[in-house]
């Protein structure tokens, strides 16, 4: 059983034991719960810790792995994929894991920079610049251009 299961049985255990029967009305001899007694079972029955070494997956599924170098201790994102095979022969099926792991290029002691990060340790981001509004893909030229459309190269030569 894993650790998510064995949390949902102790739940429904807990919420079971507070059944309640209505009396009298239309749904006389209904059980039900109150809404404080879910509140309390969620504040008795502890929830498992987070764990950022293990986790618990279905195939397929993708893993994004912070991948610390064991030289300079900095993390790089590896995107490792999961999926299962079965083997099946005269007698016994096997269900192995398959894994096809990605690499991240790393320089020892560089940090790497955040998307959504201005600054990361007086590491800077640099504003590349529009574009274009052409909607023409690759094109930089402005929407309402005439003529053809150019790509980067091709604007360069033009301005000569």
């Amino acid at each position: 059983m894993t650790r998510l299961e064995a949390y949902a049985r102790a739940l429904r255990e807990a919420l079971e034991a507070r059944l309640m029967a209505i009396e009298g009305g239309p749904d006389d001899g209904t059980l039900m719960v109150t809404a404080k007694e879910v509140a309390d079972v969620f504040t008795e029955v502890p929830v498992p810790p987070a764990d950022g070494h293990s986790a618990e997956l279905a195939t397929p599924a993708s893993v994004y792995l912070d991948a610390r170098c064991h030289i300079c201790g900095e993390k790089a994102r590896v995107i490792v994929g999961l999926e299962s095979k079965t083997t099946v022969d005269d007698k016994k099926g096997v269900i192995a894991a398959k894994v096809d792991a990605g690499s991240a290029v790393h320089l020892c002691g560089q940090m790497p920079l955040l998307p959504d990060a201005d600054e990361v340790d007086g590491q800077m981001t640099w504003a590349i610049g529009p574009m274009g509004d052409c909607p023409f893909p690759a094109c930089v030229l402005p929407a309402e251009h005439e003529g053809p459309h150019m790509d980067i190269e091709q604007a360069q030569a033009a301005d000569g």
